[in-house]
């Protein structure tokens, strides 16, 4: 049983960054963590990050934890399976039976992919239903593909499998690129792609297949008519929900599912802290700029909570 002043779940942005402030604020810390780099790592091109004109996600994640690792950071490799507190000391427990105690937490662990939820979804994932276009575009080279979303993962996640596919179907229910919440600069590279063709206020109604997917029913959402693709892939990228471990407490969420923050960073549970994509803050920008800067204003955050506690 190992105890820390500080815990970070999560090693993506959020809490790679709490942990370079955490170590300039010598708190005995750790960060811990799933994956070094999280959603950060499967970005195909990021085209908005200070000090970068476009790199891809793998490469940032890789400077980053050079960074973390220059600073001190520990970091360590596990997924945490549940939160418990008794008085003002949290045990966490790992996947495998470890235990961990620590004084304060910061909960960087980001968000969970949404699903569909249709028939077939989850028999076919891995056999022609895809939440990840950089880990499985490859197995798509010179065939037919859908991308399912309108938001900066669906269409740069368009991009980068209209260099090794045939032809992309780009499905959004959004009825033209004005409704989008992608950026500019992605919609029009992605809409005016030769190879990309984009199906506007539509969903996938069905997916075809026993063993391997064949194709998709689309329904357009305004007149209800409804037709047959034939796809070899498809993948999904329609945002997630706050990736939370079990809890022995009730943290208070937003009723879309967010962990509900003050500006300090700071939950409805003394010590506890969250940063990143699964918490409301920054306006609800889902960026890495933001997450970082939210991990920044954790981190000292609880540098303050642990310096009243002495």
């Amino acid at each position: 049983m190992m105890k820390y002043d500080l815990l970070i779940i999560g090693a993506g942005p959020a809490g790679l960054t709490a942990g370079i402030y955490s170590a300039r604020f010598k708190i005995n810390h750790l960060v811990i963590g799933e994956e070094i780099g999280g959603q950060m790592s499967l970005a195909y091109k990021i085209g908005n990050y200070p000090s970068e004109s476009e790199i891809q996600g793998t490469l940032l994640v890789q400077k980053i934890e050079k960074a973390a690792k220059d600073n001190g950071v520990k970091i360590k490799i596990g997924k945490v399976e549940e939160i418990k507190k008794e008085k003002n000391i949290f045990s966490v427990l790992l996947e495998g039976g470890e235990e961990i105690k620590t004084k304060a937490i910061i909960l960087s662990s980001g968000l969970k992919r949404k699903k569909l939820g249709l028939p077939q979804e989850e028999k076919l994932t891995g056999k022609g239903i895809h939440y990840c276009f950089i880990c499985d575009g490859v197995f798509y080279q010179d065939k037919i593909v859908a991308m399912v979303g309108g938001g900066n993962s669906a269409l740069t996640g368009s991009l980068y499998l209209a260099e090794i596919a045939k032809e992309v179907f780009l499905i959004c229910i959004e009825k033209d690129k004005n409704e989008l919440l992608a950026e500019p600069i992605w919609i029009d590279k992605a809409i005016s792609h030769p190879k990309i063709k984009v199906f506007w206020e539509t969903r996938i109604a069905e997916f075809l297949g026993n063993n391997f997917l064949k194709g998709a029913i689309i329904e357009n959402l305004k007149n209800k008519e409804k037709e047959e693709i034939r796809v070899d892939g498809v993948f999904i990228e329609i945002g997630g929900k706050a990736n939370l471990p079990k809890m022995d407490f009730k943290l208070k969420l937003t009723e879309d599912g967010l962990v509900e923050i003050d500006m300090d960073q700071s939950t409805n549970i003394k010590g506890f802290f969250a940063s990143g994509d699964l918490t409301n803050g920054s306006n609800k920008v889902k960026q890495i700029i933001t997450a970082m800067s939210e991990g920044a204003v954790a981190a000292r955050s609880a540098f303050l909570y642990l310096k009243s506690t002495r």
